[in-house]
């Protein structure tokens, strides 16, 4: 998760690495406290389509 290396660099709290319905997850808070959630292009090859509250590939 490439991406993530900032966050980690600047020391910024964050949750677990998630695997996501397709790819990868981070979410963190910003100083006014709204939650965001960063996802990935990048695919971990696990399909989670078939377990409930997991999206799916489409098309």
């Amino acid at each position: 998760m490439p991406g993530a290396l900032v966050v980690f660099a600047l020391g910024i709290p964050h949750s677990p690495e998630i695997e996501a319905s397709i790819g990868w997850l981070l979410v963190f808070n910003d100083p006014d406290g709204l939650e965001i959630h960063v996802y990935t292009d990048e695919s971990h090859g696990v399909d989670h389509g078939d377990r409930p509250g997991y999206g799916r590939r489409v098309g």
